[in-house]
């Protein structure tokens, strides 16, 4: 007999992914639930996906709570550079909000958008996701009696998961999903780069070039440490790449980390 302690919620464009935490038996206590999801066309990428969850959330039991973990196929970064003359919260926001306008334009004024800590002298993470997007999840939150604790970035989950294992200061971490691959390039002065875009399904076929674009769209040095995520244990990944020492880190589907102290991006709120 188990008692439910609430849900891992994992969002992406092709699947919708439940693992039920249990009060009683902890660690132990989880059930993955995955379900294939097929976009609508003409619909937001993410309708289908948010729709699936509702009815994944109306069969799947008494269910007390959830964490939510959003692919970066719906979400866009942004770096925030320091000021000496912005150390409010609401002016840090303000100027990420300006930097995502002057990236995207119009796009960016129905985005709800999140900034990271900064220390002192280092540019921020920001990061952005759709206000209807985050407003239907809460709806269905709502809808099924379930508490949101928290809605994350696929990208920061993952850095708060794994941290303590980027020793080095100057890195590249990079974070695959199914035809996804986000790139944060990391240097000396602290985060110098975030790159997302869509990849192949054999991501080791384009790694390599995917890798010398994007450290050249950022303008950063090309080479360094390079730590792979990725949670299918039968992908086909490189163990090594010109100018790159590859350091595959373990992603296990279903088991949840305490999130650490200070991660790099705050969860996303409305």
């Amino acid at each position: 007999m188990s008692f439910s302690a609430g849900l891992d919620v994992l969002l992406r464009p092709s699947e919708i992914r439940l693992v039920r935490r249990s009060a009683l038996l902890g660690r132990l206590g989880k059930k993955v639930t995955s379900r294939a999801v097929v976009p609508e066309a003409g619909a937001e990428p993410w309708r289908a996906c948010v729709e699936a969850l509702g009815g994944m959330l109306e069969t799947s039991g008494a269910t007390t709570s959830m964490d939510v973990v959003v692919s970066d196929h719906f979400l866009r970064y942004a770096l925030v550079p320091w000021s000496k003359d912005l150390v409010r919260d609401a002016e840090r926001l303000a100027l990420a909000k300006l930097t995502f306008s002057q990236i995207y334009g119009s796009m960016a004024d129905d985005w709800v958008i999140t900034i990271g800590e900064q220390k002192v002298g280092r540019a921020s993470l920001a990061c952005a996701i759709d206000r209807g997007l985050l407003q239907a999840v809460q709806a269905v939150a709502r809808q099924r009696g379930v508490r949101m604790r928290s809605l994350r970035t696929a990208l920061v989950e993952r850095l708060n998961r794994h941290r303590r294992l980027l020793r080095e200061d100057e890195f590249c971490f990079a974070s695959i999903e199914p035809q996804r691959l986000t790139l944060a390039f990391h240097g000396k002065a602290g985060w110098l780069a975030v790159r997302s875009r869509r990849v192949a399904a054999v991501i080791a076929e384009q790694l390599a070039d995917v890798l010398k674009q994007e450290a050249a769209a950022a303008g950063t040095r090309e080479g360094g440490t390079l730590y792979l995520v990725s949670e299918s244990p039968t992908e086909s990944l490189p163990a090594q790449l010109a100018g790159w020492r590859v350091v595959r880190l373990r992603e296990r589907v279903g088991v949840r980390k305490p999130l650490a102290a200070t991660p790099p991006a705050r969860a996303l709120a409305d």
